[in-house]
């Protein structure tokens, strides 16, 4: 059976694991459904559009003779044109027994996330890390207020006090001893570790507020509106709806080529709850300029 030490590293590997991965899967859920694509035909998934260009950054629009047009992943073969953008494709899929088909630049669009043809995904790893980190110091903190102390005893009565810190460890109300328990020999040691849980609540928003405004999506309502003047407010906004333009351009770009080449009539947007918390966004700033002003 494995020791006590060895559960507890265990334990604290799983919980700091279970927390990085829940913000990074709720970062990831949000920049997949940041956009609306609209004229898509119906063989184009925009769901597996949307996390191919998350995870790779790039995606390769063309038509199958027996699926129609569709997006996958793609490869290039190392020779660009002027634009450096491939001029040899192999578009690819891990499913339906691997998948391939070469393309040209002639018959193929490639979908790029943003004009550095970068994937937000390492983006999004980066801000679960420091999500994570604060989380669980702020975990630490909370833990260390519900035993603020350091017991020293006698090798005889360790597996006893260890008993005893496990039964406050669970949360139980009352902890009880047993008759003829040494009281004597054990010595109760104060750390005074202070309560900074609430401070660091409020570094981890400003992390969040961050991670939010990279990925384009309103995070001013989440201020108090008596602490924004009209041009923290502005400011803000501006910055949202830019990084929201970054990825538009980027997928706006491909289109114009594909509308063209194809004959759709395909566009894209921010989604619908994207656009109704930008026009919060501008609310908010319009309130905030009232109560400065007022």
């Amino acid at each position: 059976m494995p020791s006590k030490k060895k559960i507890d590293e265990l334990k604290n590997m799983l919980d700091n694991d279970m927390t990085f991965w829940h913000y990074f899967n709720m970062i990831k859920l949000i920049a997949i459904n940041r956009y609306e694509w609209e004229g898509l035909p119906d063989s184009v998934d925009p769901r597996f559009l949307e996390l191919g260009l998350f995870e790779n950054g790039r995606m390769l629009y063309f038509a199958d003779e027996v699926l129609g047009e569709i997006t996958l992943q793609m490869s290039g073969d190392g020779i660009d044109n002027i634009y450096r953008d491939p001029i040899s494709r192999v578009a690819y899929s891990a499913g339906a027994g691997g998948y391939q088909k070469e393309c040209t630049v002639e018959n193929s669009v490639i979908i790029y996330d943003n004009y550095l043809r970068t994937c937000v995904f390492y983006d999004c790893l980066f801000f679960a890390k420091r999500l994570t980190d604060i989380t669980r110091t702020i975990d630490i903190n909370l833990h260390v207020q519900k035993m603020p102390f350091v017991i020293l005893c006698d090798e005889t009565q360790k597996l006893t006090v260890e008993n005893l810190l496990n039964s406050i460890e669970d949360n139980k109300y009352k902890v009880y001893g047993y008759k003829g328990l040494d009281l004597e020999g054990i010595k109760v040691l104060k750390t005074d570790a202070p309560f900074i849980a609430d401070k660091l609540s409020i570094e981890k928003m400003k992390i969040w507020n961050e991670c939010l405004t990279f990925l384009g999506i309103n995070n001013a309502n989440t201020e108090k509106r008596e602490r924004l003047v009209q041009a923290e407010a502005n400011s803000n906004t501006e910055s949202i709806d830019f990084m929201m333009q970054v990825g538009i351009n980027a997928r706006k770009q491909a289109i114009d080529k594909i509308n063209k080449m194809f004959g759709r009539n395909i566009s894209v947007k921010p989604s619908s709850a994207v656009a109704q918390m930008y026009r919060i966004a501008q609310y908010d700033s319009m309130i905030t300029g009232g109560v400065e002003n007022g």
